[in-house]
């Protein structure tokens, strides 16, 4: 588990952002360009959701693993969660990590679609979802931020993965103890209302790029 590690690169590209307010600008830079610009106050409320969107994965790492430890299923709950850290170290990287926190946020996007597609298939299965308030709306704002054409790409690799995964009898069996375990993640970026920043983002079309131009 590199859960250090990221959020040794969270805390980087949060203290970059703070310093130079590189998504404030490409948020004001993006919406000018489809004339609907916003306001710097409007801007610094959608990148500070950003930031709270990529604290989301390493809060759902500790607290997955606490939660294992406690009921018996640790074993299961590393192999889920490499998965879910997997791509925050993928050579290729469709938003280079040097680009601060936007350079994260289609990291932070796998991880946490990727453990949302998980809790769909578990209520599917089981009628409980992994997460006790689901990531839609997040994901949402998150793949707004990045734009369709990255989130479609990173979409595709986690469902493939997923498939895989499903089809392995091995990693069946183990993504299985932790859906009947009645294990639940808690969600708590959904007691920062993000239906708010969508409201927000509705006034101000990103387009396929999202604000990565």
């Amino acid at each position: 588990m590199r859960i250090g590690t990221i959020q040794q690169m969270i805390d980087a590209a949060v203290d970059h952002e703070r310093q130079t307010d590189h998504v404030v600008a490409l948020l004001i830079k993006v919406t000018a360009m489809s004339n609907s610009r916003i306001d710097v106050e409007t801007a610094r409320i959608l990148r500070d959701h950003c930031i709270a969107y990529v604290n989301l994965v390493p809060e759902f790492f500790d607290t997955g693993l606490k939660r294992a430890s406690q009921m018996g299923i640790e074993r299961e709950m590393n192999f889920m969660l490499n998965e879910l850290e997997s791509y925050w170290f993928l050579q290729k990287d469709l938003i280079p990590d040097k680009y601060g926190l936007v350079g994260i946020m289609d990291d932070a996007y796998a991880s946490n679609y990727f453990l949302q597609s998980l809790s769909d298939f578990c209520a599917r299965q089981s009628n409980r979802p992994l997460i006790d308030r689901d990531l839609v709306v997040a994901n949402t704002f998150a793949r707004n931020i990045i734009g369709e054409r990255i989130a479609q790409r990173l979409e595709k690799q986690v469902d493939a993965s997923i498939n895989v995964h499903l089809n392995d009898n091995h990693i069946s069996k183990l993504l299985k103890t932790i859906f009947s375990s009645a294990f639940v993640f808690e969600n708590h970026l959904a007691l920062s209302s993000p239906q708010k920043a969508i409201q927000f983002q509705r006034q101000m079309p990103l387009g396929a790029t999202g604000i990565v131009v």
